[in-house]
């Protein structure tokens, strides 16, 4: 009887491959008492990264969830900025928030094992990714859950072949999902919307320096040393709130008072020199009319079109005092400044 009890646990994960079960399920004996997640988002395309803190946590008969997001203040020139949401479910029990996944039942070297088990044949593409680590308190005890980035695992085999460490790695989604939404973002918001958030992030910034959510950087370097402190306290440091100004990068007209300009705008820093961080100075030639001050023609004179062309377009739109030219052409100098703060 013994050995055809043994058959029926073993036959489960035998199929045309072999499947691997979690050997080191745990019988979940300590209720969840609350639970965060730390997701640590990078991207070389976008020039982008950020660190996102999910945390669950009871306030009563009521679950209080938060999303807090530690980014670049401007993605070129660095700076933090913390923003941050909540939202509080009444008379929510954690089983519900948690749903089918039961966060006490997994050990942190079942969900090792099922991963490694799991590594595809050649890694993916790797030019952005994220990294997610769950913390649970079950009882008194701190149960620690490490997900590596996705292209270093085969996806399909581990939603085949250990569907409950699929459904864990999940969590994180299906609970921000539940509390806020399935479009919730941190892009595109209002203005309004945009100094709300940055004003929780503010006043949560106490909670977030006193080490609460260190376990889930416990591996983390500061500037490629070992912290001495926990790892937001050193990336916070001296945060007080965000930058008035978050985009630092500038366009000045320098000779802007010879010029007796009556109508002028300055061009938009472009886009693709900030990623390639150009900058420098802009010499126009531009020919006015002499009756109306209006532009007729704009030529580059230095520098390369990546800073050139927008400043000719800007020029173009440009009028001059009339009876203060003589009828020869100016010369406009712009300088693009990048990271001007730095």
């Amino acid at each position: 009887m013994r050995r055809r009890n043994l058959l029926l646990w073993i036959l489960p994960c035998l199929g045309g491959i072999l499947m691997v079960c979690e050997p080191s399920r745990a019988r979940n004996t300590d209720p969840l008492q609350s639970f965060y997640v730390v997701r640590s988002f990078f991207s070389d395309f976008l020039l982008d990264s950020y660190e996102e803190i999910l945390e669950v946590t009871p306030v009563g008969k009521d679950i209080r969830i938060r999303v807090i997001r530690i980014s670049a203040a401007d993605r070129y020139c660095g700076g933090q900025l913390v923003r941050a949401a909540e939202r509080v479910l009444p008379g929510m029990p954690m089983k519900k928030v948690t749903g089918r996944v039961d966060l006490c039942s997994y050990t942190g070297q079942g969900v090792t094992d099922a991963l490694k088990a799991a590594a595809p044949k050649a890694l993916g593409d790797t030019w952005d990714s994220s990294a997610l680590t769950i913390v649970a308190k079950c009882g008194v005890q701190e149960k620690v859950f490490d997900f590596s980035y996705p292209a270093e695992v085969d996806l399909k085999a581990l939603h085949r072949d250990n569907p409950r460490v699929d459904a864990l790695w999940d969590l994180n989604y299906k609970v921000r999902s539940r509390a806020f939404g399935p479009r919730f973002s941190f892009q595109d918001l209002s203005a309004a919307e945009e100094k709300d958030r940055e004003a929780f992030g503010t006043k949560l910034l106490p909670e977030l320096v006193s080490g609460k959510v260190d376990t889930a950087f416990g591996d983390y370097t500061c500037a490629n040393e070992k912290c001495d402190t926990n790892y937001l306290a050193w990336l916070l440091r001296g945060y007080t709130g965000p930058p008035a100004n978050p985009d630092t990068n500038s366009v000045e007209l320098i000779n802007a008072s010879s010029l007796h300009l009556v109508k002028y705008s300055l061009p938009q820093y472009p886009q693709i020199a900030k990623t390639a961080h150009v900058f420098g100075e802009v010499r126009l030639r531009i020919v006015p009319d002499v009756q109306t001050g209006l532009v007729k023609d704009v030529q580059l004179v230095s520098d390369s079109s990546i800073l050139g062309n927008p400043a000719i377009n800007a020029a173009k739109q440009w009028q001059f005092a009339p009876g203060t030219l003589s009828g020869a052409s100016v010369e406009a100098v712009l300088k693009f400044t990048f990271c001007a703060d730095k």
